[in-house]
């Protein structure tokens, strides 16, 4: 019972809590982060499964395809959101949405050739936890005055 207690501990210490800290003032900007957050979420839950079975480790992989494809939609939106408010912090969102993309797109490489392992799936859930919310608190948070900015 006690080490159930802290293997479930510890994965609720990982899973991010949307709170207002991470709030732009953006509805769609945030409507988004909010999913991005979910879906790392989902992923840190279904890490701590031991011997996973076929569909699960499918689930997983599904969930990393899903995650792609949210992020490119999401990055379009929140750089054109930066430019058309003129944030200064604009070129440095767009460097830090590229190197995302390119973890995302070297954890697919090194699946496809070594096949897929829960280790680097972990390894991918670890610095997409670690990036989304650096993200979110350190650069996007210069979004919020641009958009207040603009709303008086």
């Amino acid at each position: 019972l006690a080490l159930a207690n802290r293997t479930r501990e510890a994965t609720l210490n990982s899973v991010i809590v949307w709170g207002e800290e991470y709030e732009i003032g953006d509805a769609q900007v945030d409507a988004q982060h909010r999913g991005l957050i979910e879906k790392i979420n989902r992923l840190e839950l279904q890490l701590h499964v031991t011997n996973p079975t076929r569909r699960e480790l499918e689930f997983l992989l599904q969930l990393v395809a899903d995650l792609q494809v949210y992020v490119d939609v999401h990055f379009a939106h929140e750089e054109a959101c930066m430019a058309q408010h003129r944030c200064p912090a604009a070129a440095q969102n767009r460097a830090d949405h590229v190197r995302l993309r390119s973890v995302i797109n070297n954890f697919k490489a090194r699946a496809d050739a070594t096949g897929f392992n829960l280790e680097l799936v972990r390894e991918l859930h670890a610095l997409a936890h670690d990036w989304i919310t650096a993200h979110i608190l350190g650069v996007d948070q210069q979004l919020r005055p641009c958009l207040q900015q603009c709303a008086d």
